[in-house]
């Protein structure tokens, strides 16, 4: 322990460490459960020194294995911790990253140890707005570029610039201590979303002026990304300007199914209470000469809805197509894009107005069916297997039977309707029953929808139970709005324990508590004199919206900057970039044409070339 507190990195150390580990893991397979728990206590002693080891030091494999296998996973937290402080790493890449995979997906405070690998933390912590110096090196010595990259585009993604803030300056600064260019293409993509979500879509043209005068090339995950921010700010008319240059790239499979899902989007967004101009995309797009895509759009009743009962004969001759590349036609069908039909559809037919439960039910029979044809078809019906199932479509059915504005989820405001929430009931059940896993029930929003609705508008406690325990069996992670019913629910009822102790348990979940609801929730855990009253957290709640905001007003009046020479970006362009009167669509098109004719430069000259081998010229 000493040698391990005066250098880490040293070689009789790393000697000395590894030696102990070999030592007590070395046991016969009866002792092994018990070797893996000393072991982790020495890890977590190790970590717990502060001390940074900037040289990686790998377990053999028969070691980690016994850690990997015998180490329970509720304790996985403080192993991954213990090792990422330590710099220990498995031989067995799969080992930890099924570990790290694991803890991503759990608890916020599972999420938090994944993504930092801070020791022992609590759920203040979850809130911080900064790390100490040795946390950062500690962070920079043992996770990857790439690991670093994902998790600053998911603060990215969750708009929490502080967070944002602080992995992209890990992020770069590992980048610089790796010294290799091979990583700048990645580093700029991070960026690029950075800048786009935290300064405005317009940072785009700065970031393409400077990959292409920079010489780097931009791949179409790049201006798929782009696409993606541009629609999300509902820059409509600027993303189908991308969509066109986009189309005659080479994509993977993948790329050609993200392409063709933001199409719909765009289109769906700009044309939002017209179901019949997504109609014809979603044909042009995904129809063949057997008419798949508008038969699957007949099956699932949708069709008579949008045109009126029998106006859509088995011709399909009312419908109109729309005109698109050749090139994305016969694309295969996706459940992103069917959502999106889905979605217009409900929109138009709600304009303001309650949504009909009955139509709901009946489009979620049709498509129940659909999903049951698919298990037993000789040829998989895409957007309907098990592989390509998710609970988009059923959340959006359940906003539009339970919440008062469908297209919001910024609060939890309701119906309190009790024949929507029957209907409701009765399909995610149905759905939970059947589809109930975690590789299709991704995101916990139906968890926390259901709860809500059944036990704060209608008093159903057993209901809201069994909501909450198939989230338990599927391994989905607690939410503040999963347990908040709970606590109120009882403490309404004068039943405090009860309350108390789930107050408890959302506390230890770590779950992300910054609502009006959880302003109420702290103030009754100070009145009750509960053990734990979350004033810490909600302490560092409000230091970190304070630094958000000011964090904010930096990037809004500060160049972009972190990378050696990355001053060129905001120097990549014209001065009239910065300018707030920029026509983005009009400058965009422009580095586009630039963008084609440097490919169609290059594929001279390679044709060119080419010809001199064969001696042609």
């Amino acid at each position: 322990m000493l040698a391990y507190i005066e250098d880490p990195s040293s070689d009789s150390c790393r000697t000395f460490v590894r030696a102990t580990l070999h030592d007590i893991l070395s046991v016969d397979n009866d002792k092994s459960k018990a070797a893996a728990g000393v072991a982790l206590s020495y890890l977590k002693r190790l970590a717990l020194t502060g001390r940074v080891n900037s040289r990686p030091l790998f377990l053999k494999y028969m070691y980690s294995d016994i850690l990997y296998r015998h180490v329970p996973q509720e304790k996985w937290s403080d192993l991954f911790a213990a090792m990422v402080q330590t710099n220990i790493k498995f031989t067995e890449f799969n080992h930890y990253n099924m570990i790290r995979e694991h803890l991503l997906s759990g608890s916020a405070l599972e999420k938090f140890v994944g993504r930092t690998g801070w020791i022992n933390p609590k759920w203040h912590d979850t809130e911080r707005t900064s790390f100490p110096d040795h946390q950062k090196e500690i962070m920079v010595h043992s996770f990857s570029l790439q690991e670093l990259a994902s998790s600053t585009q998911q603060a990215i993604r969750q708009k929490d610039v502080t967070m944002a803030n602080l992995f992209l300056e890990i992020l770069v600064t590992k980048f610089e201590s790796l010294g290799d260019t091979a990583f700048l293409q990645l580093v700029l993509s991070v960026m690029l979303s950075h800048s786009m979500a935290f300064k405005g879509p317009q940072e785009c043209l700065k970031f393409l002026q400077y990959i292409r005068k920079a010489g780097l090339k931009i791949v179409p995950s790049t201006l798929l990304r782009i696409l993606t921010a541009l629609r999300i700010d509902c820059f409509y008319n600027e993303a189908l300007l991308l969509v066109n240059y986009l189309h005659m790239e080479k994509l993977s499979p993948k790329e050609h199914s993200s392409l063709v899902d933001e199409i719909m989007k765009v289109i769906t967004g700009k044309f939002s209470l017209h179901p019949k101009i997504a109609v014809a995309y979603f044909t042009s797009l995904f129809n063949d000469e057997t008419d798949i895509a508008l038969r699957t759009l007949k099956d699932l009743s949708l069709l008579d809805v949008i045109y009126g009962p029998g106006s859509v004969d088995s011709s399909f001759s009312v419908i109109q197509k729309a005109e698109i590349h050749d090139d994305l036609k016969n694309s295969p069908m996706t459940h992103a894009s069917l959502r999106e039909i889905y979605s217009v559809t409900l929109r138009g037919l709600s304009d303001g107005q309650p949504t009909n439960p009955a139509l709901v039910s009946k489009f979620y029979e049709s498509y129940k069916k659909k999903i049951t044809e698919a298990k037993t078809c000789s040829v998989p019906l895409g957007p309907f297997s098990e592989k390509s199932l998710d609970e988009s479509i059923l959340t959006l059915f359940l906003d539009h039977l339970l919440r008062e504005d469908p297209e919001s989820r910024q609060d939890m405001e309701l119906v309190e309707d009790h024949l929507n929430f029957s209907v409701a009931k009765v399909i995610c059940l149905d759905f939970l029953r059947s589809h109930g896993r975690r590789d299709i029930v991704k995101d916990t929003y139906v968890l926390d929808l259901m709860i809500y609705s059944g036990l704060l508008k209608h008093q159903d406690l057993m209901f809201a139970l069994r909501i909450f325990k198939k989230g338990r069996e599927m391994g989905s992670p607690i939410t503040f709005n999963q347990v908040y019913p709970f606590i109120m629910h009882h403490y309404s009822k004068g039943e405090t324990d009860h309350a108390e102790r789930w107050f408890h348990l959302l506390v230890k979940s770590g779950a992300e508590a910054k609502s009006v609801a959880a302003d109420k929730l702290f103030k009754i855990a100070r009145e009750n004199n509960w053990a734990v009253t979350g004033t810490q957290y909600r302490n560092n709640v409000r230091i970190k919206i304070r630094a958000a905001r000011e964090q904010m007003e930096k990037l809004r009046a500060d160049p972009v900057m972190g990378l050696p020479g990355m001053e060129m970006i905001a120097d990549a362009g014209p001065n009239q970039l910065d300018s707030a009167d920029i026509n983005l669509g009009e400058e965009l098109e422009k580095i586009l044409h630039e963008l084609a004719l440097d490919k169609k430069k290059k594929d001279e000259r390679k044709t060119v070339g080419e010809s001199r081998e064969k001696g042609e010229i």
